[in-house]
């Protein structure tokens, strides 16, 4: 049989988890909706720039496949068009333009390619670049220097 005052600590701190693993949610859902147009804009300027897109590469090493994350990274973990929180970081024509990119990005998934090189002399992928290009310029994002995103510079 356990002492009382034992059992009462461990019902405590399982009653303290429960409400922590309660909240976590809510928190994280805070901050993603803080966080998602920032994050929507630098991964756009990441598909925009060719040169960010081979050194983004680089520092994979063995970890992923650079053609097949930096489609993902848009497309699996950022673009929620369904998500309130998602739709209402963005303006209407953003959203349409954030679609257009999705699309491109689901085309040019069905032409794998091994090597970001690769990809970038695909013709599916310079439509990527061209999208991502003006869409970028439209969200304002920062510039990704020495692996820091950075405000561009007027």
């Amino acid at each position: 049989m356990i002492p009382f005052g034992i059992a009462l600590r461990r019902f405590e701190r399982a009653a303290e988890a429960l409400w922590l693993a309660a909240e976590r949610p809510i928190r994280w859902a805070a901050e993603r909706s803080v966080s998602s147009r920032a994050s929507v804009s630098e991964t756009v300027q990441l598909l925009a720039n060719s040169s960010d897109q081979l050194e983004y590469e680089r520092s994979l090493t063995n970890a992923g496949h650079a053609p097949s994350e930096l489609i993902s990274m848009f497309c699996d973990d950022l673009y929620h068009p369904k998500d309130e929180r998602f739709l209402s970081a963005f303006s209407d024509e953003e959203l349409r333009s954030l679609a257009h990119l999705y699309g491109l990005l689901c085309e040019a998934a069905l032409n794998p390619q091994p090597s970001v090189s690769a990809l970038l002399k695909t013709p599916s992928w310079r439509r990527v670049l061209t999208v991502a290009q003006d869409l970028s310029e439209r969200l304002g994002a920062r510039r990704l220097t020495s692996g820091i995103w950075t405000p561009p510079t007027s």
